[in-house]
């Protein structure tokens, strides 16, 4: 599916696409060869972050070589477009005791949430935590967070589509692409 395709599916908040449903393939594929290829040893324990992530979580963990689990947290960072500090709201059910774990995230911006989540995990018992990201947001970056595995960064604007929402609409475009607040009218 082309950006074209796409956009005649789409509403006039949608502006650029940043990646369609084959280049998100792709994305995904390489990094889980990249897990797989560093975890050969490990049986990650592969945690999503919630409901953001559960789109990328799973399609990079149908693409491991490797044996691994998987399991979700929830956390909230956000009221509307709002940023605010992290709250745990559900913890992992599987034990996270002397694990190695790869945190997926939809995106990272501030950097807060998967700050406070890795510092969380080791807290827990966890043996090692990495991260795993769809989409980066280097310039907007408060917190130092090291991304192990990255699919694409993108420009400072609000994206939607594969996960990432506005109040949870267009979490399930098939397609990452910036939500345009104010569109211009099309003639």
């Amino acid at each position: 599916m082309n950006n074209e395709s796409l956009k005649t599916l789409l509403d006039d908040h949608i502006g650029q696409i940043f990646a369609t449903p084959d280049q998100i393939e792709v994305m995904a594929s390489a990094v889980a060869k990249q897990i797989s290829e560093k975890n050969k040893a490990t049986n990650p324990l592969l945690i999503g972050v919630m409901k953001g992530a559960a789109q990328w979580t799973i399609a990079v963990s149908q693409r491991l070589s490797i044996p691994s689990d998987l399991d979700f947290v929830s956390v909230t960072s956000y009221t509307g477009e709002q940023q605010s500090e992290p709250v745990m709201l559900q913890e992992p059910t599987i034990s996270i005791t002397g694990r190695h774990i790869i945190l997926l995230d939809e995106i990272i911006d501030t950097g807060n949430t998967l700050f406070f989540l890795k510092r969380w995990l080791l807290a827990q018992g966890a043996k090692s935590v990495e991260i795993a990201v769809m989409a980066d947001k280097p310039m907007t970056r408060v917190t130092p967070v090291h991304i192990d595995y990255l699919g694409l960064t993108v420009p400072n604007v609000w994206l939607v589509g594969f996960g990432m929402d506005l109040n949870g609409a267009y979490r399930n475009l098939p397609a990452i692409a910036e939500y345009v607040k104010n569109p211009v009218s099309k003639p």
